[in-house]
């Protein structure tokens, strides 16, 4: 029963997942998103199995949801930024952007330590200046890449 529902939820992810990135939804889409997460979710299951992945999400992690806003229209201004003064000058700029380590509190371990890895990479990715490059699990910290040298809101509160 357990693995019906886990690939029930797989399934509406990935079909969510699908209609969000849709300018307008359609019954033509809606019916391929639908076949397509299928396999997609049996897919996440088996590996989700295979390297015996779990996650203990906590629901105070849904904060950092608040800061997520701001952290994209400050980088979307700041990528915009960018495009616009390499169109400016014919010369190539030199190579912009910083490396720094987000750490993460280390209050958790084993699958909860895991979840917030993952989310916290999500979020953090999810902002168009910075990414997540690598997220050690030998230490809390996520090795990340941005366009400034300081820490995004929403790294603040994930640092938190």
């Amino acid at each position: 029963m357990i693995s019906v529902l886990e690939v029930t939820w797989w399934w509406g992810t990935c079909v969510g997942v699908w209609l969000v990135t849709l300018s307008s939804v359609t019954p033509a889409e809606l019916a391929v998103a639908t076949v397509c997460g299928l396999p997609c979710a049996v897919a996440a299951r088996v590996v989700r199995k295979a390297v015996r992945g779990r996650w203990r999400p906590r629901l105070r992690w849904c904060s950092w949801a608040v800061a997520l806003p701001a952290s994209v229209v400050v980088d979307t201004v700041r990528v915009f930024q960018q495009a616009a003064r390499r169109s400016w000058h014919r010369r190539r700029p030199e190579a912009e952007g910083t490396w720094r380590r987000t750490p993460l509190p280390e209050d958790v371990e084993g699958a909860t330590a895991a979840a917030r890895r993952a989310l916290a990479t999500l979020a953090i990715s999810a902002t168009p200046g910075t990414y997540v490059v690598d997220g050690d699990r030998s230490g809390p910290h996520l090795l990340v890449h941005s366009l400034t040298a300081s820490p995004s809101r929403t790294e603040r509160v994930i640092a938190r």
